[in-house]
């Protein structure tokens, strides 16, 4: 295949490292963003597809993410905004906002992201985002530690099921309100 006049093979070769060093930087970076579950993350994608993993963590977390200009927290916010302007990257979201709170950033931080983006992406992915920060935010309130409860374990109890979250989100039952 020709890529602008340079030839290039269209798969690589089985067990050849495209970008070692990459690689290797991007694997510090996710251990340093999610201790617990990136480096499960990484396995999991090199059990679907080495090359898959390699081009990934390589590219994503060696090369773009390690970069020194932004400060972690800043890096965190900036993948936050652009999750919830795609809007269909739940899962990945959750994360991020847990890895901005491993980076220092407040709940306040945060939300005031979520705010902004609701001029360019609209109410409704907002309003994804908003609840997916609620969830980290409850999860810590209730001792879990960062990234320990992960989706599953925010939708085993969902939301406004018991008191306590009702009254935290505003949809306690007024007394004397039917059910």
């Amino acid at each position: 295949m020709s890529l602008m006049g340079c030839r290039v093979k269209a798969t690589p070769s089985p067990g050849v490292e495209i970008m070692p060093e990459a690689y290797l930087k991007g694997l510090e970076e996710i251990a340093g963003t999610d201790p617990e579950n990136g480096p499960l993350f990484v396995e999991e994608l090199k059990r679907m597809s080495p090359d898959f993993a390699e081009y990934f963590v390589g590219f994503a977390f060696g090369k773009i993410h390690a970069r020194k200009v932004l400060e972690p927290k800043v890096k965190e916010l900036v993948a936050i905004a652009s999750l919830i302007g795609i809007g269909d990257g739940k899962s990945h979201l959750r994360l991020r906002i847990m890895g901005a709170v491993r980076a220092g950033c407040t709940k306040e931080e945060i939300i005031e992201v979520i705010i902004q983006s609701v001029v360019y992406v609209g109410f409704t992915r907002a309003m994804v985002a908003l609840g997916l920060v609620r969830e980290v935010f409850a999860e810590q309130a209730n001792g879990a530690p960062n990234g320990s409860a992960g989706p599953a374990a925010a939708s085993s109890s969902p939301a406004g099921k018991n008191e306590k979250d009702r009254e935290k989100t505003g949809l306690r039952k007024k007394p004397g309100a039917g059910a």
